[in-house]
């Protein structure tokens, strides 16, 4: 049961204590600083505007069409956390042809974008960034998986705690959500480049053989657009002898005589960059040709064990020059 006054000119004024919930489409494709207008038409659904007309108490004209600019009563309105009021219009519309009238309230609200911005829209931006730096981490940390996939993680959820926070709606998708999923991507691809990258710069002439149109691209091209230095690669079949062991026929490194020992052409270019051999390496070199000149000659007279023992320096020691070769090659500018 409600109020109604009724003045002495017949005029009834109906207060109906009541509250009313309204629904409207939510457009969040610039969330979160989007402007959505929400509206709520009164009209009845009876009465045709003979019966019942629907007048506002701020219009000046009963019967013209009319925009009012302050349509709604906000004195009773709380300051909201999340939104701003920025207009409420009312609007009188009667169907010609129905004539049913109506009044239709606009109310039109702003976002604030300041909490969104802060926890979301930021963090996200920086995390992406760091996708850039991934690429210059030197292979040899082996930390840049791990970077990838931590800012795929946390990109990952900050995608999470943004469908979250928005209204679910099909209609629009934010660009927010295009940004974070179009870096999703990018930090996805980059992981596929990042472990093509370990498996090329992991190859050694052990494990692997270089194909002729990479030696031809990587080392006689490239350098030459680049104006780099090219390393000297030597041939794999000048300096070869077939040398008689105890174990059998091997394929080794020629070795002069230890008296008239002399630096080849490749060693003396190395002497030139400062590749010197430590004094060790020096010992085991030198004992290595003295086993070689001992095998050839076939005169050794040592004992089993020694000789042996000779064999694997001299197999460590080629194992090491080679090893320091390739290690030359990829450190040339």
């Amino acid at each position: 049961m409600t109020k109604a006054t009724i003045n002495y000119q017949g005029f009834v004024v109906w207060d109906p204590p009541s509250i009313y919930t309204s629904s409207c489409t939510i457009d969040v494709e610039f969330f979160p600083y989007d402007v959505q207008v929400c509206s709520m038409r009164f009209a009845s659904w009876t009465y045709t505007i003979d019966q019942v007309d629907l007048i506002h108490e701020c219009s000046t004209s009963k019967h013209a069409r009319e925009v009012i600019f302050n349509g709604i009563d906000l004195k009773d309105f709380y300051e909201s956390g999340e939104w701003d009021i920025l207009e409420v219009t009312a609007e009188k519309n009667v169907n010609k042809n129905i004539g049913y009238p109506d009044i239709t309230f606009n109310v039109t609200m702003r976002r604030k974008p300041l909490f969104h911005t802060v926890n979301l829209i930021i963090p996200s931006v920086a995390i992406s960034c760091l996708t850039i730096i991934v690429f210059y981490l030197p292979s040899d940390c082996g930390e840049k998986i791990t970077l990838c996939i931590s800012i795929l993680l946390s990109l990952n959820f900050f995608f999470l705690l943004l469908s979250e926070t928005i209204p679910p709606t099909s209609i629009a998708v934010p660009l927010i959500g295009k940004y974070l999923l179009f870096t999703m991507i990018l930090i996805t691809l980059s992981i596929i480049v990042t472990v093509f990258t370990f498996n090329v710069h992991f190859r050694s002439p052990f494990t692997h053989t270089m194909s002729p149109w990479v030696k031809r691209v990587f080392l006689n091209i490239l350098p030459k657009m680049l104006f780099m230095r090219g390393p000297i690669l030597e041939n794999e079949n000048e300096a070869r002898t077939i040398v008689r062991t105890r174990h059998g026929v091997e394929v080794r490194d020629q070795y002069v005589n230890r008296r008239d020992f002399e630096f080849s052409r490749r060693d003396f270019e190395f002497s030139r960059r400062d590749f010197e051999f430590s004094r060790r390496d020096f010992e085991c070199e030198t004992m290595r040709l003295t086993a070689a000149d001992e095998v050839k000659e076939k005169d050794t007279g040592l004992s089993v064990e020694a000789q042996d023992a000779i064999d694997s320096i001299c197999f460590i020691a080629e194992h090491l020059k080679k090893d320091d070769y390739v290690a030359s090659v990829s450190v040339l500018h």
